[in-house]
């Protein structure tokens, strides 16, 4: 869609919630290796975001274990890839039906991703759930970053989505976030 990584130096810095395993970072990474071959192989066609090579990843979900698994799986992956591996961090968090994402002292990310996250809420409430991210993505997003968020396309899941989108449209500007763009849903 067009959106290219600010200044490819700087080091990444992304959190992914509720990220299990490490799926969207590997992802992310095979992604990446992905276009950038596609790209040497064709005049014409995807090209990478560009992604820096260097950098961290905040994974956060509410399992110990899985994110153990995840801290020895993500580097792994990467060096198959051949590329550098991310430094990755973990955090143990349920998210509750208040108090923020994340804690204040977090940093602010470049990059933020979920995924199979809508059905951790146990609000109902599409306009409280877009206040809670819009408030925590306007504490912890870098200016020009980027939001990458999963959903299972299932009848409830996606209706729940959309509303949410319809919230967060509505709100946004009351954050100062009024030049976020949600793409979503992907239609492709």
């Amino acid at each position: 869609l067009g959106f290219r990584w600010p200044p490819p130096e700087k080091p990444l810095r992304a959190v992914d919630l509720g990220s299990g395993p490490g799926t969207v970072t590997c992802g992310i990474a095979a992604a990446e290796k992905m276009t950038e071959k596609m790209t040497e192989n064709m005049a014409q066609g995807p090209h990478s975001i560009g992604l820096p090579t260097t950098g961290n990843w905040a994974l956060i979900d509410r399992d110990r274990e899985i994110l153990d698994w995840a801290t020895r799986w993500v580097p792994k992956f990467q060096r198959s890839l051949g590329q550098n591996a991310w430094d990755i961090r973990t955090y143990t968090k349920r998210i509750g039906d208040s108090g923020p994402l994340l804690p204040d002292a977090a940093p602010r990310f470049s990059l933020w991703t979920m995924s199979y996250f809508v059905n951790e809420f146990t609000l109902t409430d599409p306009t409280a759930i877009a206040k809670r991210l819009l408030q925590t993505w306007k504490d912890h997003l870098e200016d020009e970053s980027l939001i990458v968020w999963v959903e299972p396309a299932l009848k409830a899941q996606s209706r729940k989505l959309l509303e949410l989108r319809k919230a967060i449209l509505a709100l946004r500007g009351e954050f100062g976030l009024k030049d976020l763009r949600p793409l979503l849903p992907c239609l492709g």
